[in-house]
């Protein structure tokens, strides 16, 4: 089995940044880090790695957001669905509704 090498890590780290697999790019670019022989490639391999954790972070909770809208909106369609569908719900609606007009003309 050959031995892993600085260029064999940052070169998966690169294709799982393609992929945005931010959390795996910065595992390997820490890997890469530490076989890295010259201070250029360590400190590359440091931002890489930051860089990394930080996009992850970013697209991790621009997701959860986007999750959330979709879920709120899907559960307000199906309470206005709910409630359109009753009819003593509607009945209840129409006489709120009746006495909202009525306290607006005082």
């Amino acid at each position: 089995m050959k031995k892993k090498t600085y260029l064999d890590f940052a070169n998966t780290a690169i294709q799982m940044e393609k992929e945005e697999k931010y959390s795996l790019a910065a595992e390997y670019w820490g890997k890469a880090r530490k076989l890295a022989t010259t201070l250029n490639t360590q400190l590359w391999s440091e931002y890489r790695q930051e860089h990394n954790e930080k996009r992850y972070s970013l697209h991790h909770s621009h997701s959860t957001a986007l999750r959330s809208q979709k879920e709120n909106q899907r559960t307000k369609e199906v309470l206005k669905k709910h409630l359109d569908n009753h009819t003593e719900t509607n009945k209840w609606k129409q006489k709120f509704q009746q006495t909202e007009v009525n306290n607006d003309g005082i």
